[in-house]
């Protein structure tokens, strides 16, 4: 069993190099957070973002999406065409559920949209704000992005194409089906013990993709993602129609940085709302008493006629 899960092993760092790059899009100049009055005066108060646990996102269903096209993709183009360990692979990857990932983690959601209706309101309440961060932001000090995607540090693009996305599953298919048929896996005799030494690899690969694929529906959105890996030590709670798990972090920006104020922030916007001057001018007084001065922190109003 050693020896075949390091045939395997090896076989498998190889595929995950050769398999399309979802970190290839360059980031983007600005990216825009949308939050509720709540929200955003906690964010300037404590110079933290909220990052959410991923199964409890507004729409828990958009996780799993990408394990339910991947059994679409098999089912519809690879069923049947394949015997031996490839055949049961594709009967299991056609029909599996996904295992539970051991490791939490927890997704803050940005858009790079300005004044975006939608986004008022999915997130604005009856107030809402627009948060701007430059698209460098990374969430570690001192990182230089070099305008690349980079998973755990640095903004991941959201993907709504679906020819892409399924391309991206038909190359891992593909791969691991060219795996099923090598000498090392043809000469193991027990085929749930040959399979077993790559299905970790097929679900992660998956689960890889699943914080970037989404329903096309979605791609009015057009959002950019920040993910961070955490464990249950440093899990917060907060209440909603259930407990939500969550962790807060601080982001940096390289490029847009200009002392030691809590977040880069480049601009706050107000939503539309019942009282806009009132609100422009409450803006303004909580920017400046938590040190963003105007002359670095633009303060912006959503004319916007929607009532919210």
């Amino acid at each position: 069993m050693k020896i075949l899960q390091e045939k395997t092993n090896a076989a498998l760092s190889v595929i995950g190099f050769g398999l399309p790059d979802l970190n290839a899009i360059r980031l983007p100049e600005v990216v825009y957070h949308y939050t509720d009055v709540a929200g955003f005066l906690g964010i300037i108060s404590s110079g933290f973002l909220w990052a959410t646990d991923y199964r409890f996102l507004n729409d828990s269903s958009e996780l799993s999406y990408v394990f339910r096209l991947a059994s679409e993709v098999v089912r519809e183009e690879y069923l049947g065409a394949h015997s031996g360990l490839a055949g049961k692979f594709l009967d299991y990857a056609a029909s599996a559920p996904p295992p539970y990932s051991g490791t939490p983690y927890y997704l803050c959601c940005f858009s790079e949209l300005d004044n975006s209706l939608s986004q008022w309101r999915a997130y604005g309440g009856q107030q809402g704000f627009s948060l701007a961060f430059p698209g460098d932001i990374t969430t570690q000090r001192g990182y230089d992005s070099g305008d690349k995607q980079n998973p755990g540090l640095t903004l991941l693009k959201v993907q709504y194409n679906k020819d892409k996305q399924k391309s991206y599953i038909r190359a891992l298919i593909n791969s691991l089906l060219e795996l099923c048929e090598s000498t090392h896996m043809k000469e193991c005799a027990d085929e749930n013990r040959a399979m077993a030494s790559f299905l970790p690899f097929f679900w992660g690969q998956l689960e890889r993709a699943s914080y970037r694929f989404k329903h096309p529906d979605f791609e009015v959105e057009a959002e950019w993602r920040l993910v961070a890996w955490g464990d249950v030590r440093s899990e917060l709670y907060r209440p909603s129609k259930t407990i939500v798990p969550y962790t807060k972090f601080s982001i940096y920006s390289k490029k847009y940085s200009w002392g030691n104020f809590a977040l880069p922030l480049r601009s706050v916007r107000c939503g539309p709302g019942s009282f806009p001057d009132d609100t422009l001018y409450a803006l303004n007084r909580s920017l400046d008493a938590h040190g963003y001065k105007d002359r670095f922190c633009k303060r912006l109003q959503s004319f916007t006629p929607a009532r919210m």
